[in-house]
């Protein structure tokens, strides 16, 4: 409940999010210049399978909410707004209002393939030395928040950099005297 002069009024906030979205980004390269940020293009409801995922869930929630249960501590609907009646009203309010959750994954994913930027060691295809060890190795995004799985790719990483290291020390040790 939000106090407000002498009233007390009853608010409650939803939302609704697509954790595997069909639409893809690209980000482009516009420079050889490395200070040049690149062009990035989200392309987000691009997909006609997340503009119907979406519409769905947006739906639902207003159906939840008209319930008699939860409808009777609410007075009216605000952000959408009652003016969004149809799903074209609805998808123009999400295209306009929406984002992203900022849990970007799979930028330079882990896979067998030759399109797949890293191996299974993380290690970058072509360059020698040189590992991704975040949430961008994801080839797909988790459902949730990426922070465990990313603690989680990078402890399993440095325990198989360490792996590798002491395998290294241990085939170069020579025996001392004698």
């Amino acid at each position: 409940s939000v106090i407000e002069g002498e009233r007390t009024m009853n608010e409650s906030t939803y939302g609704v999010a697509q954790l595997r979205p069909h639409s893809r980004d690209q980000v482009r390269i516009r420079s050889a210049d490395p200070f040049v940020a690149p062009e990035i293009q989200p392309n987000y409801l691009a997909d006609e399978r997340d503009r119907a995922e979406l519409l769905a869930g947006m739906q639902f929630t207003r159906r939840l909410f008209a319930a008699p249960a939860l409808a009777r501590h609410l007075q009216s609907e605000t952000f959408t707004g009652p003016s969004a009646a149809s799903d074209d009203a609805l998808l123009d309010h999400a295209r306009s209002t929406g984002s992203t959750d900022y849990h970007p994954v799979g930028t330079c994913h882990v896979g067998s393939d030759d399109r797949s930027p890293l191996d299974a060691q993380l290690r970058v295809r072509g360059v020698e030395g040189l590992r991704v060890i975040d949430a961008s190795a994801m080839p797909t995004t988790v459902s949730g928040n990426t922070y465990a799985a990313s603690i989680m790719i990078a402890e399993k990483s440095a325990d198989d950099l360490l792996r590798s290291r002491r395998k290294t020390i241990f085939c170069e040790r020579k025996p001392i005297g004698r």
